[in-house]
């Protein structure tokens, strides 16, 4: 997969300065077609993935807490802040009966 800055820079040398695709591919080290596909493309738009939120179940009962002390955390010092580890115990004598340690 070529990076942004290679596609537009065949782009340009094709499209604006006239070069063949067989000295484009020569110049960026990449195939004869792969030069020619990108070089003939109408527009170019990178796609960008967005991450989907999955729903999580298991959590989203005790999120709202969970958030809750984090943000309590924040304000003070970093060695009196919950851990992971002491906020899933927290949720367990809350009568949290969930699967793992890991997810939280």
């Amino acid at each position: 997969m070529l990076e942004v800055t290679d596609i537009k820079y065949i782009r340009k040398e094709v499209n604006k300065k006239g070069c063949s695709y067989s000295d484009v591919a020569r110049r960026t080290n990449t195939d004869v077609r792969t030069v020619k596909k990108y070089a003939d493309q109408e527009t170019f738009r990178p796609s960008v993935k967005t991450k989907k939120n999955q729903p999580a179940p298991v959590m989203d009962p005790v999120k709202p807490t969970i958030d809750e002390w984090l943000k309590d955390d924040l304000k003070k010092k970093k060695k009196y802040r919950r851990t992971a580890k002491r906020i899933w115990q927290l949720l367990k004598d809350d009568g949290f009966e969930g699967y793992l340690y890991d997810p939280i």
